[in-house]
Order: C-alpha cells, then structure tokens, then sequence
C-alpha cells in the first residue's frame, strides 16, 4: 500500500485516535498546490494543443490552432482549487481537526501555533519542501522565475530559455 497525503491523516483516525493537522500553506502540500497535479495539468493543456497543430497526420484538419494562456492557467487553478476542496472534505468527514498556521515543536508531547498550545501522545511531521535559490554569482541582479512563477504566469514567453533545475 503507498500512503499519500490524503490518507496519513486517516489512519489514526480508523485507529480511535483523534488528529491534529496544523497546515501553513494550503492543504494538500506542494504535490497538489504546486508540483504534481499543476504541472500536469499544463502538461495536458500543451500535449493537447501539439495533438491539434499535427492533427493532419492523421486526417484530421484543423484550421487554424491556437491557445489562451490565461484560460489554461485559470484551469490549472480550477483543477487544483477542486482537489483542495476534495482533500478538505474528506478529512473533515474523518473529523481530522485542521488548523491553519506554522507549528512550533515544543517538545516530544506539544506542539504549538500561534497562541494555541496542543498535546498528544504521537506526532509526525511532514514539513513539505522549499524552493533553493542556488548560490550563483549574479543570480539576485536578474529577474529570475521560481516554479511558483512559471506555474502562474500568464504572459506567453516565446524565448530561448536557459533552466536550471535539480529535485
């Protein structure tokens, strides 16, 4: 069985145990808000728009193809805000307290966020990840575009790109 994010919350909760879930982001973690699922969905959105140009390889004519970026970005949001939704509805129906805010680990019982202070018996954390800016020289004098900043750009940049990426 590979446990996901959605049901590491729910297992307690089959077990009799109550859960806490502190969130500082948006539920569903960078996979679904910022990974995965949005990657995906523009990747389908290109994939279906390249399918259209080269239509006529398979006696199919299409006259005139073309794409609005900002619509594709505003379905990308739609898919993301609609799995969000998902994610949140099904640990509110397996009465998973959510809290929003950034947790403090105060010790081997307690967590804190804000002014709240909670206890229990178990914890585990899923911290999520950040984005590294490398440290290369001349990289903070240029206008540079984490994934955040690609994933909702709505201007249509036909430029040779030169990437950077690890994971």
């Amino acid at each position: 069985m590979v446990l996901r994010d959605i049901q590491l919350p729910n297992l307690p909760v089959k077990a009799g145990l109550s859960v806490l879930l502190i969130e500082k982001n948006n539920l569903g973690g960078v996979c679904l808000n910022e990974g995965c699922i949005p990657t995906k969905t523009l990747l389908y959105s290109a994939k279906t728009y390249d399918s259209a140009k080269h239509a006529s390889k398979y006696a199919v004519n299409i006259p005139e193809v073309s794409f609005d970026l900002p619509k594709i970005i505003a379905r990308k949001s739609k898919v993301v805000r609609k799995l969000v939704l998902g994610v949140k509805a099904k640990l509110t129906a397996n009465n998973v307290t959510i809290v929003s805010g950034e947790a403090q680990i105060i010790d081997k019982n307690t967590v804190r966020c804000g002014e709240e202070t909670y206890e229990g018996e178990n914890l585990i954390l899923c911290t999520g990840s950040e984005t590294f800016i490398p440290p290369i020289p001349g990289v903070d004098a240029v206008n540079y575009w984490t994934h955040r900043d690609a994933l909702d750009s709505k201007k249509n940049c036909r430029l040779l790109w030169l990437l950077l990426v690890a994971g």
